[in-house]
């Protein structure tokens, strides 16, 4: 789900007595799987969760654990920097987002419409 380098946006911090802010950015330091016994690795019902690393953008670096943490990665659209939240199209070897993705098959310019 994450990985080393890629960008998030934290949606909740859950049972932290000192939570990052919901909507704090950040880049992920590192990653892996904690399974705690009880069956499949990872799993919420066989007791794994995903931990994950992240220096936030406000400085401090604190680790979440999913569940019960949720975190959205941000990716950016190589043709305007858009922050889209859902994958992006990938148009000419681009990841586009939707608008960039119809103006270039429509064949529009950035100033026309």
């Amino acid at each position: 789900m994450f990985s080393e380098g890629d960008r998030l946006e934290l949606v909740r911090m859950v049972d932290d007595p000192d939570p990052v802010p919901p909507g704090t950015r950040g880049t992920v330091t590192g990653a892996n799987l904690v399974n705690l016994g009880g069956g499949a690795l990872g799993g919420a019902t066989s007791g794994g969760f995903l931990q994950v690393w992240v220096a936030w953008d406000n400085g401090r670096a604190l680790a979440l654990s999913i569940p019960p943490d949720s975190a959205r990665k941000v990716v950016e659209c190589d043709h305007c920097g858009a922050e889209p939240y859902v994958e992006l199209e990938v148009v000419d070897g681009q990841g586009l987002c939707a608008e960039c993705a119809r103006r270039i098959r429509l064949g529009l310019s950035d100033e026309e419409d």
